[in-house]
């Protein structure tokens, strides 16, 4: 048995940023009643469930965010959310995880 332990860096953002397969593509932020709550860019594909989202301006605040629900894709596929967090730095971006691939 390999007792190797692997360490992701300390943000997925590293990954993503070496990626050569990596794109952002514009998505919708719907809520629970998938109703548009922003629009903005987000990476596809996911890297181990994980992404990041660049929200156009202007952004809403915090407490509709907290009604996210899942990204509307441009082909109509839709990823559910599992956390939508707002990274350090400018211009605002939101570090999130799905569900289900």
């Amino acid at each position: 048995m390999n007792d190797t332990v692997l360490q992701l860096p300390e943000s997925p953002h590293d990954i993503l940023d070496r990626s050569p397969d990596v794109k952002k593509v514009q998505v919708t932020l719907l809520d629970c009643d998938n109703l548009p709550v922003a629009r903005g860019s987000a990476t596809v594909p996911l890297l181990l469930g994980v992404g990041v989202f660049w929200p156009c301006c202007p952004m809403p605040c915090g407490d509709q965010l907290a009604t996210a629900a899942c990204f509307l894709l441009p082909g109509g596929e839709l990823m559910k959310l599992q956390a939508l967090t707002l990274c350090p730095g400018d211009p605002p971006r939101y570090e999130f995880r799905v569900s289900s691939l």
